[in-house]
């Protein structure tokens, strides 16, 4: 709040001694009015602008979206005079009053995720959804695979893994070519089969790599390139990579359970994200 008091007094003070030329150069509009449940105790945002915050005397934390939506409330105790964010807005600053100590909140945000249009395994209504943000030439993703084939064989009918494409062009230079070949595939119904010999492969992933793929798979071969040219093919591949920045996606692999980002990639790790999760499917389902 007091930066924001300062910019505004800086602006106006501008106005009122700039020349007349520039009298009226800046309209003011109000859009809307943002309140907590008590007196305003400081406000921040995040560095890319996607989130304001807003604590109260009663200890509130409001979340909002750039939009001026609330996304959320959080009790964090009325112990606190003011707050500062994180610039990726993975974590929040709290000021005790006395101004003796900091508490660090970490931020875990729900992503939000268009899965249409891309590969799944599992039943189409699966209560627990994990979603993979991959690159077919990092290692870590490839070890990975074990661990989600073992976890979907753990939760039959009960989970669903979304494959979604997040090539790291800037360090895997066939990365792109393969996430477009695997969906030219999967239009051929091999998707899986695709991407799993890709993850097998002892080689680099090179132009011929591929198509050796291809051809061991029985694809049709003019079929399969022609789709490769196809736009909308990169235009899926687009929306992932576009999707992975929005939600703070930077690295392969990255996995979310219904929207929330796991951090453990262990068995156990899936274990505990997914019984969760079907807790609090089967609490809801008996409201």
């Amino acid at each position: 709040m007091r930066r924001f008091l300062f910019v505004l007094g800086v602006m106006l003070l501008a106005a009122m001694v700039g020349n007349t030329a520039a009298q009226g150069a800046v309209e003011v509009e109000k859009l809307q009015r943002l309140s907590g449940k008590a007196a305003v105790t400081d406000t921040a945002v995040s560095a890319d602008g996607r989130h304001f915050y807003l604590l109260d005397a009663s200890g509130t934390l409001s979340i909002y979206d750039r939009r001026g939506r609330l996304q959320d409330t959080v009790a964090v105790g009325a112990g606190y005079g003011a707050m500062d964010v994180a610039p990726d807005g993975s974590k929040l600053y709290l000021i005790t009053k006395d101004r003796k100590a900091v508490d660090v909140l970490a931020l875990d945000y729900t992503a939000q995720v268009n899965l249409s249009g891309s590969p799944f395994k599992g039943a189409v209504d699966a209560p627990v959804v994990i979603v993979e943000y991959s690159d077919f030439q990092c290692p870590y993703c490839k070890r990975l695979q074990p661990t989600l084939k073992r976890v979907l064989e753990m939760y039959p009918g009960k989970v669903k893994l979304v494959f979604k494409h997040l090539p790291l062009i800037r360090i895997h230079k066939y990365a792109m070519n393969a996430a477009i070949s695997s969906m030219a595939a999967g239009r051929q119904g091999k998707f899986w089969e695709f991407h799993d010999e890709l993850f097998a492969a002892n080689k680099p992933l090179t132009e011929e790599t591929i198509d050796e793929i291809a051809r061991k798979l029985g694809l049709d071969m003019e079929r399969y390139k022609q789709d490769k040219r196809d736009s909308a093919v990169r235009a899926i591949i687009n929306r992932d990579m576009q999707e992975a920045a929005r939600n703070n996606v930077r690295g392969t692999p990255t996995l979310f359970i219904n929207g929330r980002r796991l951090k453990n990639r262990s068995i156990d790790g899936f274990k505990a994200a997914i019984e969760r999760e079907l807790a609090r499917v089967a609490a809801q389902a008996k409201k």
